[in-house]
């Protein structure tokens, strides 16, 4: 709450999301990846459709560490939220345009 200003938010959030699209898989996962590592993104999802997965990457020391990947099968449990799970047959089972 400390970084709810009364026009803005300060500072990085907890977590991100990104998902992956050919146009932006390659920046997502090199530009992007060391910007919210520098800016103390505390969990970072990388939501790939074309290989169904979801990688988990956590911030440990000031540095990012893979933590897990996940598929269809998986439930997704976050590391920072430990009571957010989040079945994904239904999500990485989606048609890929």
């Amino acid at each position: 709450m400390n970084q709810l200003k009364k026009n803005r938010v300060e500072g990085a959030p907890d977590l991100v999301i990104e998902v992956l699209s050919a146009s932006t898989g390659i920046k997502d996962r090199n530009q992007k990846y060391h910007l919210y590592e520098a800016n103390g993104v505390k969990e970072y999802w990388i939501v790939d459709p074309s290989n169904r997965t979801i990688e988990v990457i956590g911030l440990e020391d000031e540095r990012f560490q893979k933590r897990a990947v996940f598929d269809p099968k998986d439930v997704l449990t976050s590391f920072l939220y430990p009571d957010l799970a989040v079945p994904l047959d239904s999500i990485l089972n989606m048609e890929v345009e």
